[in-house]
């Protein structure tokens, strides 16, 4: 039932890259990795996965506008070395790092290749140049017929010049001319403005990865984006209002370890890691041990007995933020209900109330 897993892959051909991106997967240093939901600051957002179509893409106005403002720049492509990056890249990506409000990785050789000496990736990147002066680049992976981008970063004395969303024109644009079907630019997140530049780039081929199901739909652009977590809240707030009916005071939380099952100490374990969730019976002494949650993968809510597996020190409340749990990671040890009415939920949750001895 986990919406976050984390692998490492070994000896993945051209194709095996295509799959994995068509899936949800991701880089992340020299794994691979999934996930539908996010958190910033103890803020819940979901993270929709997006691909732009490159065969019938063309430039856009925005695109062009780039191009023109950015003529006088020269533009180049290259393999990045197995050994990873120079020292010249590196020291851009230092600039870029410190120019940030939030923090990256400490490195870009730690960005690209975390602890290892040796890529699994064929990763490429495209440079910008200034004269004979490096001022952006961009690294981005390549499949068979389709690439993902990894990272772009420039020299913050030209922000003026949104280097970073031209670096993205670039190398999808490379990638079309190249007989690429696919460019996977990772996820937006609805609500989340860092992220709402993705939804303009490619606009007229651009598709996100539906959670219910798992098919890829085009964008309607007429439409507010996709959101599950939004739906899983308006879901189980629905069940609150019933269990609230029948005498009960659940409690709708956040859950802060909602990313736990891609640290690499706990992979495989499978830990609960659902964002949002009804304690149902709560205690100020226990953890939850009845859980009701919203599942957007098969629309249906089910009822969990859980365990705690670790306890972590207090956390203080922040300000503003949605009730959040965070003393405790969980474990499922069972199913109880499982079913696409919440009334049903409701009526499962009384009888489990007065059967079962959580």
């Amino acid at each position: 039932m986990n919406f976050a897993k984390r692998i490492t892959p070994k000896q993945f051909l051209p194709a095996d890259w295509d799959q994995a991106w068509a899936l949800g997967w991701f880089r992340m240093r020299q794994t691979l990795f999934t996930t539908h939901f996010l958190e910033f600051e103890r803020q819940f957002y979901s993270a929709v996965w997006l691909r732009v179509g490159l065969p019938t893409l063309a430039p856009d106005k925005t695109f062009l506008e780039l191009k023109k403002r950015n003529r006088r720049f020269r533009v180049e492509f290259a393999a990045v070395e197995p050994s990873g990056p120079d020292a010249v890249h590196e020291e851009l990506y230092q600039r870029y790092r410190r120019s940030l409000a939030f923090e990256p990785a400490d490195t870009l050789h730690d960005l690209l290749f975390g602890q290892e000496e040796q890529t699994h990736f064929s990763t490429w990147e495209v440079n910008l140049y200034d004269g004979e002066k490096l001022i952006a680049s961009g690294s981005f992976d390549l499949g068979e017929k389709a690439a993902a981008g990894i990272t772009s970063y420039y020299d913050p004395l030209y922000h003026k010049h949104s280097l970073g969303k031209y670096l993205i024109y670039c190398k999808m644009e490379w990638c079309r001319d190249r007989g690429f079907d696919w460019f996977y630019p990772g996820y937006a997140a609805p609500g989340q403005p860092r992220f709402d530049y993705k939804w303009a780039m490619g606009a007229s081929t651009l598709e996100y990865l539906d959670l219910f199901g798992g098919a890829w739909r085009p964008r309607d652009r007429s439409i507010a984006p996709p959101d599950p977590l939004q739906a899983m809240r308006e879901r189980l707030t629905a069940l609150v209002s019933l269990l609230e009916g029948r005498g009960f005071q659940p409690r709708l939380l956040h859950f802060l370890h909602l990313d736990i099952n891609l640290n690499p100490q706990v992979q495989g374990v499978g830990l609960f890691d659902f964002p949002v969730f009804i304690d149902c019976f709560p205690s100020p002494e226990k953890p939850p041990a009845l859980v009701a949650v919203f599942d957007p993968r098969d629309g249906r809510y089910y009822l969990l007995v859980c365990r705690t597996v670790y306890q972590f020190e207090a956390l203080p409340d922040a300000p503003g933020t949605p009730l959040v749990f965070a003393s405790d990671l969980l474990l499922i040890e069972r199913v109880l209900f499982a079913g696409e009415e919440a009334q049903v939920a409701a009526s499962s949750c009384y009888t489990v109330r007065l059967q079962e001895p959580l």
